[in-house]
């Protein structure tokens, strides 16, 4: 796992990293993203949450899918991921580290590990 402090972030606009609360959200990118995508806690273990992709919508320009879903208490966080940015785990555990350490009153579990 890399240290947060020796990650080189990406010259371009950070995702949108947001801890899901609501109990249903409609999942749609917004303009300027290509895909939100949502993370699931699936287990926890070794001082770690880990989390699987759960649900991914896309866009491409005007046009967008949507999903409705509903929480059913599990932890959950959505990823925004702005056009030209990559879809992968390690890109997105990247952010999700940095959100975690910087959620301004904590999060519950510990820190996240998108399980691959």
């Amino acid at each position: 796992m890399p240290n947060s402090a020796a990650v080189k972030l990406p010259p371009f606009p950070p995702p949108i990293v947001t801890w899901i609360c609501d109990e249903v959200i409609n999942l749609t990118p917004p303009p300027q993203h290509s895909v939100s995508v949502l993370l699931r806690e699936v287990g926890r273990g070794n001082g770690h949450s880990w989390y699987a992709w759960w649900a991914a919508a896309g866009r491409d320009g005007e046009m967008a899918a949507s999903i409705e879903y509903r929480r059913n208490g599990k932890n959950t966080i959505r990823i925004d991921i702005p056009q030209g940015q990559p879809l992968s785990s390690d890109y997105l555990q990247m952010w999700l580290l940095l959100f975690w350490q910087h959620f301004p009153h904590g999060l519950p579990g510990d820190p996240p590990i998108i399980k691959h």
